[in-house]
């Protein structure tokens, strides 16, 4: 017999353009808004003002998304709270 996943572990582990669903969400979001910022007022000059923010927002999103990892692979917090530690722990 077949089993399948829970919802919620599929949910957790969505990535969309390398970005986790609330990363994701928020980035469109801001694409959304600069749109409408574009649409009622367009400038050349605000649509490169626009285009940088969106990339750099993306890259942000990006880094922190690496940077979080890091700090869970590296974390020892959880191992003291469960009193799990791991094998190399403290060598």
């Amino acid at each position: 017999m077949k089993r399948y996943q829970p919802y919620s572990y599929i949910r957790k582990s969505v990535s969309i353009l390398g970005l986790e669903l609330t990363h994701f969400s928020l980035f469109m979001s801001g694409v959304i808004f600069s749109l409408l910022v574009l649409i009622f007022s367009f400038r050349f000059s605000l649509l490169i003002m626009l285009f940088v923010f969106n990339s750099l927002t993306f890259l942000g999103l990006l880094l922190r998304k690496q940077l979080v990892n890091v700090v869970k692979r590296w974390s020892v917090y959880d191992a003291l709270i469960t009193g799990k530690y791991p094998e190399n722990y403290g060598s």
